[in-house]
């Protein structure tokens, strides 16, 4: 048997951060990805409703993903984000039962914006929900729904940046600005403020996607997920541009080079969607890397 290689350099270039000295760093996890749209499995480019790919099934997505032994699935119901109607709700269903089944936890966003559409998703057996849109118009009602559900709340923090001039310079969360209605529209957020709002709350994660990279294979913002989870009480999912395994070993390193500033927090995992559908790797590749071991043949 050939020798593992070594992943390589990273491509998206890590921040300048000393050795982690504090609690261990948490486990990274790899989070495949499904969105959903008009019942087919699409990724968009950069949020566009209006530039997006179509992958096939969803089910036959799920089943493949599920089979890797993958220990999450993310799943967004795209026309839910824009709506707030679950109209992909029994696909969803029965995606969630075929994880289940193979030992693999769902989370899923999309159109979460009341208790109740909550506790259905968690009927369903998914193990938490993402809440994005709602939790800027009705922080308590997150605070509700995770009081109710412990571990089964995740904040959806989708961010662009403004020009760095904007940005105050104690401060660089002030420059990444929060969307909401599935990405079409500026909630007044900023991620700094996501943070101080959301970080006691119970939520189980914060999931940081930079909508400007989001289905470009340009590389995740290491530099910006560095700082938020610094700033994070609670543990931190990056999404958006990964392109190669060697986005996802930058990351799996910087999730060890990040201080936590609490138990439970620090860089927790990342989420792949068109990298993997469109083939640059495989899911057993994927699943290594994260896991933080070698991985044969790493060229990419």
């Amino acid at each position: 048997m050939e020798p593992m290689a070594e992943p390589p350099p990273d491509s998206v270039g890590l921040p300048a951060i000393d050795e982690a000295v504090g609690p261990p760093a948490p486990r990274f996890d790899l989070f495949p990805a499904i969105d959903i749209l008009k019942g087919k499995c699409v990724r968009l480019l950069k949020g566009d409703y209006g530039a997006s790919t179509e992958y096939g099934d969803p089910r036959d997505r799920a089943r493949e993903i599920v089979e890797s032994g993958v220990a999450w699935l993310h799943v967004v119901d795209l026309d839910a984000a824009k709506t707030g109607h679950p109209v992909n709700r029994d696909l969803i269903a029965g995606i969630v039962a075929l994880a289940r089944d193979g030992g693999t936890q769902v989370q899923v966003g999309g159109g979460v914006r009341t208790h109740d559409s909550a506790m259905q998703y968690r009927d369903l057996g998914v193990s938490r929900v993402i809440m994005g849109t709602v939790a800027y118009e009705d922080p308590s009602l997150v605070e509700s729904i995770a009081s109710d559900w412990e571990g089964g709340v995740c904040i959806g923090c989708d961010y662009r940046k403004e020009a760095t001039g904007e940005a105050r310079p104690e401060d660089p969360l002030s420059a990444m600005k929060v969307a909401g209605r599935g990405w079409l529209e500026n909630s007044g957020w900023d991620v700094g403020k996501v943070l101080r709002r959301f970080g006691n709350v119970g939520a189980a994660a914060v999931i940081a996607t930079d909508i400007d990279r989001d289905g470009s294979l340009e590389g995740p913002d290491a530099e910006g997920l560095a700082n938020i989870a610094k700033a994070s009480s609670v543990g931190l999912i990056a999404s958006g541009g990964v392109s190669a395994l060697s986005d996802i070993a930058a990351l799996e390193r910087l999730s060890k080079l990040v201080v936590p500033p609490s138990p439970g927090s620090g860089l927790i995992g990342v989420i792949v969607g068109k990298a993997l559908l469109s083939g640059r790797f495989g899911l057993p590749e994927a699943i290594a890397v994260a896991s933080g071991r070698a991985y044969p043949g790493a060229n990419q």
